[in-house]
């Protein structure tokens, strides 16, 4: 274990929540999002961080730091609103064209992406507050090493 190792650790950690945050984010300005890029009635599915350890390519060892693994789909289901006149409500026609979909109990719902706003903000905050404290991390283990540096001069 080198002398920069905690700044490793700390800047994978960084990194990681960066991303979990990004992916937050998309969440967040997908939340009435009805149709896909496509423009095919295809709600949003909500994403999800998944984290493994081990972060070679920043602290040179597999066994420390942390690792944004994948970016999954969450398999919770859509919301469902009642508005048979809303431009993106299920009509008979979408669930003959896709019955892997759309069900015929689904006709005359809008259907929402799965993403709620209070569990993305709490998400959010808890990415945030383990950025501050890995950015404290770095901040002490530079103070404790120009600590050392000047016992030694």
């Amino acid at each position: 274990m080198g002398l920069f190792t905690p700044i490793d650790i700390a800047a994978s950690a960084l990194r990681a929540e960066r991303l979990r945050m990004n992916v937050i984010a998309n969440n967040l300005a997908n939340l009435e999002t009805t149709r896909g890029p496509d423009g095919r009635l295809m709600p949003y599915v909500r994403k999800l961080s998944v984290f493994r350890a081990g972060a070679s390519d920043i602290t040179g060892n597999s066994r420390f730091g942390v690792t944004l693994a994948e970016v999954m789909e969450s398999g919770e289901q859509f919301r469902r609103v009642w508005d048979p006149y809303h431009p993106d409500a299920v009509k008979a026609e979408d669930v003959e064209r896709a019955p892997e979909m759309f069900k015929e109990s689904d006709i005359g719902f809008v259907l929402y992406p799965n993403v709620d706003m209070p569990t993305e903000i709490v998400d959010m905050t808890e990415a945030t507050r383990i950025y501050q404290a890995n950015i404290s991390v770095v901040g002490l283990t530079r103070a404790m090493v120009r600590s050392s540096l000047e016992i030694l001069a």
